[in-house]
């Protein structure tokens, strides 16, 4: 099982990853994010580091059920769970109890925006205002960039190690007879 894990996962990692960057490098040109190449490396990076993370979940879901149908409905739950805990849906809101505000450490999408908000914003001055005060409101000071790019690449590191588990548990051993 180890062996066609591991070739999915080296087959489909290269295409991911290389769309991301074909993507992210037209939306930041687009877009007219922050200039400066630092930035634009630091951009694609994090894009690379969220699809990494995020395919990692995406595996880890799709081992964990033996059905088509079981796994479609889990897919959905959990995706729309880390989009709404990911970015400015939920996490600025103070009424949001503890008991489910922990969520948002779980999801790649979170660490995401934290470090492309903080890339695009500190240090910068957008229309006479210094964007670290953008960074307070948003309250997205708990991370470095680096750190949230270190816990993205450990998120998709375990989410791929936990789906090879998952498979493991799901998937009867083939028997055969000699």
């Amino acid at each position: 099982i180890l062996a066609i894990y591991l070739a999915k996962i080296i087959s489909e990692l290269p295409v991911n990853l290389l769309s991301t960057v074909g993507y992210g490098f037209i939306i930041y040109y687009v877009t007219g994010l922050r200039s400066g190449f630092q930035h634009f490396l630091v951009f694609i990076a994090i894009l690379m580091l969220e699809a990494y993370a995020v395919m990692g979940l995406g595996f880890l879901v799709s081992c964990c059920a033996k059905t088509r149908q079981i796994r479609d409905i889990l897919s959905i739950f959990v995706f729309l769970t880390i989009f709404m805990f990911g970015g400015n849906q939920l996490q600025n809101r103070l009424d949001v109890s503890w008991i489910i505000r922990w969520f948002q450490f779980l999801s790649p999408v979170y660490y995401a925006y934290t470090a492309l908000l903080r890339n695009e914003l500190e240090g910068n001055e957008i229309q006479g205002v210094l964007g670290d005060s953008f960074l307070i409101e948003f309250r997205v000071r708990l991370f470095s960039i680096w750190e949230c790019a270190g816990i993205l690449f450990g998120l998709g590191t375990l989410y791929f190690a936990l789906g090879y588990f998952a498979l493991r548990a799901t998937t009867s051993s083939p028997r055969f007879i000699f």
